[in-house]
């Protein structure tokens, strides 16, 4: 099992307004929807990346981080 959530402990989960959803989820999905990577490691690799560019502009007690945890091999 391998469980990907939005931030790390102690932090916000933006808001994603101009897009209209969350943060971690428009880029979960769009990730998935435009790109074909082939484990949950290199999908996790670019969201989080993507979501933590997208937080910082709005300081640093709105910096998200994905996390992840469990089995970051699994192919998708």
């Amino acid at each position: 099992m391998t469980v990907l959530s939005a931030a790390g402990n102690n932090q916000y989960a933006n808001a994603f307004d101009e897009k209209g959803h969350r943060m971690f989820s428009y880029y979960l999905v769009k990730t998935l929807a435009t790109s074909k990577p082939d484990s949950l490691e290199m999908l996790y690799k670019r969201v989080s990346v993507d979501v933590h560019d997208a937080s910082s502009p709005k300081g640093p007690a709105r910096l998200q981080d994905p996390q992840i945890s469990g089995n970051m091999t699994v192919g998708l």
